[in-house]
């Protein structure tokens, strides 16, 4: 499945149920999209939705932030004043984005209580084994094993002016493809940024809480990414504000990918605190950066281990004669963790 945030129409089904995702994270910003979308005005200040709906005016700000990076409801000022303002594609599905939101959040606070009550079964269950046969048939009854969630790749691209032209769009085509034809193509989900800040990052890692982040652009030979700042041009990134990010949102995230020349030590910064961390050794050739991409999903995607998956991208390189690249990518693991025993998404 591949969620592209960039045009809210492209996709109607996949962009209610990203809204959805959006809106069901907090109860506040489910109150403040309500309230943005209620009634006929067409633009409510922060302090008029607070008023309204009762929670103080910073969080209003923090939860409309989060919807207007979403691209769920608009910005605009009136006389120096900040206004949401209502989007024409969430006006008309308003009610279905509200009723499936409501759904996911029974549906949860009902799976909570059967995981409860079968935790409460299994400690009432008797150990003398002349007593376990008669309460053996309440097991029928426990839920079963929850289906194994879905992986998310969260894909940033960052080729900002003045800088050497990559071919970004190719890189990402390649992981759709690979996604695609998969066999669990609905478990893999792809949610492309490009031109990426680097104030969007610790948004994007919030927002779309990945299994894998993908980094694509440049890195410089001092051991910097390269992000965009507000006017498209260059704005490097060091290795230890880099690392601080993922040592504070290192929840979701087992594997990271940055697929820029000269990335090894930000790799190596990153590896505390993420179990598996891909980086460049030296600078990378654009076409070799594609085919190591490529290698690797399509290992991931046929439910192969890290270490497989890496071993791929590595095979892809050599396949296609970028035998001089082929030791650029290197693999850093976490020392608990073994690559050939982990499987990120498997039967």
């Amino acid at each position: 499945m591949v969620i592209d945030t960039t045009d809210v129409r492209s996709n109607p089904n996949a962009q209610i149920k990203h809204a959805v995702e959006v809106i069901g994270r907090s109860g506040d910003r489910r109150k403040v999209f309500q309230e943005i979308y209620r009634g006929k005005s067409n633009g409510k200040t922060a302090q008029q939705i607070a008023t309204k709906i009762g929670i103080n005016v910073v969080r209003v700000l923090q939860e409309a932030l989060f919807l207007y990076k979403a691209k769920i409801i608009q910005e605009t000022r009136v006389d120096g004043r900040l206004i949401y303002v209502k989007d024409g594609f969430y006006s008309l599905n308003r009610e279905k984005i509200l009723r499936q939101v409501e759904n996911e959040t029974a549906k949860e606070k009902f799976q909570a209580k059967a995981i409860q009550k079968s935790q409460v079964n299994d400690a009432e269950m008797p150990s003398n084994p002349l007593t376990r046969t008669k309460t053996s048939s309440a097991k029928k009854f426990l839920p079963k094993k929850e289906k194994q969630k879905s992986i998310t790749i969260l894909f940033l691209a960052a080729n900002p002016k003045a800088t050497v032209t990559l071919r970004l769009d190719e890189e990402v085509r390649e992981i759709e493809h690979k996604i695609l034809l998969a066999q669990k193509k609905d478990e893999l989900i792809l949610v492309k940024k490009g031109a990426v800040r680097a104030s969007d990052l610790q948004f994007y890692l919030n927002q779309v809480r990945p299994t894998i982040v993908h980094f694509s652009g440049h890195g410089t030979d001092e051991g910097q990414i390269v992000f965009e700042d507000k006017n498209g041009n260059a704005f490097p990134v060091s290795s230890e504000a880099l690392a601080s990010v993922f040592e504070t949102l290192k929840d979701n995230v087992r594997c990271i990918v940055l697929n820029a020349c000269f990335s090894l030590e930000q790799a190596r910064a990153i590896n505390q605190h993420i179990d598996f961390v891909i980086g460049m050794s030296s600078g990378i050739n654009d076409e070799a950066a594609i085919a190591f991409s490529y290698g690797f999903y399509l290992g991931l995607a046929s439910e192969r281990s890290i270490e497989n998956a890496f071993k791929q991208g590595i095979n892809e390189m050599k396949l296609l004669g970028f035998s001089g690249d082929d030791n650029t990518p290197k693999l850093l693991c976490k020392d608990n963790v073994k690559p050939s025993k982990v499987f990120l998404l498997s039967s």
